[in-house]
């Protein structure tokens, strides 16, 4: 991963890796301011932050560049300048994902979550980086999304399928939090101009897993982070025997033993075939930048796709 898309994503200043002297070229401060510019509007602490780690960096090695250091500097300095609160006091923010060279996805999610504080639809989840990644980018996944109807379960943000609007034939986006499917359809339009998407492609629509109405007939069924408690799992297991799909394919982030197993258990017990298709392993070591995705080791250190 590049430096400009960690920022972009927002991953912790902490653990930004520093540009090296041979880095530090006339493009690379360039594109670093670019990149702040583009997210200092929806994030100034965040900016402010990262500035702060990278400029104190050249300055200690004495690395500058006075057509662009210079600029760099005034931006910082200007952020430095003004009463920007903390994360706490920012409601929302625009992160961009990095799917792959031709494609990013940009959602809107709140930063007070991006640690791992609060509940589920605010902020994108492990499973759900891995499951865009890999629908996008491994070809053993692509029968199951390319040209396809695919209907997503517990969507939250939507980043999963926003990534596939120009993969699938159609997608539709459903969670049991109708402002959740608002925030969902905003998500949609943030991404209009970049994805180049028809707008017939697409829906998005509340829907409660074992309630009265099912999901839309449809060829793959996907879900990432649906499995996070024991005791949704029998609505959720239900669904999946009732409605209408070839395949279905859950990306799971392995938090506690408990849950997985109560999770395959039941899927067992429901007499649903199934198997284990990928497990992914997430470093620890939250420096570690091994796909086009940051992955938080906070949020678990592994993910099971089935």
């Amino acid at each position: 991963m590049s430096l400009f898309d960690l920022l972009r994503q927002r991953v912790p200043v902490r653990i930004l890796p520093l540009p090296t002297h041979d880095e530090c070229t006339e493009d690379f401060f360039y594109q670093l301011i670019s990149t702040c510019e583009s997210i200092v509007t929806s994030n100034p602490f965040y900016v402010r932050k990262a500035l702060s780690r990278i400029v104190d960096s050249l300055e200690a090695r004495s690395i500058y560049d006075d057509k662009y250091f210079d600029k760099l500097y005034e931006l910082y300095a200007s952020l430095s300048s003004q009463p920007l609160g903390d994360l706490d006091t920012i409601p929302q923010d625009i992160l961009e994902y990095r799917i792959n060279e031709q494609k990013s996805v940009k959602i809107e999610e709140s930063p007070n979550f991006i640690s791992g504080r609060g509940t589920t639809g605010l902020r994108t989840w492990e499973a759900s980086k891995l499951l865009a990644l890999r629908f996008n980018n491994d070809k053993s996944y692509l029968p199951y999304i390319q040209n396809k109807k695919v209907v997503e379960l517990g969507a939250g943000t939507g980043l999963i399928g926003i990534s596939l609007l120009r993969l699938a034939s159609h997608v539709t986006l459903t969670d049991g939090d109708p402002n959740l499917v608002d925030q969902i359809t905003n998500n949609i339009r943030l991404n209009e101009n970049d994805t180049l998407f028809d707008l017939k492609t697409y829906s998005s629509r509340v829907l409660l897993w074992g309630g009265p109405e099912s999901a839309p007939k449809c060829d793959t069924l996907i879900g990432a982070d649906v499995t996070y408690d024991v005791s949704i799992l029998p609505e959720l297991v239900k669904s999946l025997q009732l409605y209408e799909y070839s395949v279905a394919l859950i990306g799971a982030t392995v938090r506690n033993e408990v849950t997985i197993n109560a999770w395959e258990g039941q899927l067992t017990d429901a007499n649903l075939n199934w198997e284990i298709i990928e497990i992914k392993q997430i470093s620890s070591d939250p420096g570690v930048f091994d796909e086009p995705i940051w992955f938080d080791p906070s949020g678990g250190l592994s993910i099971k796709v089935s």
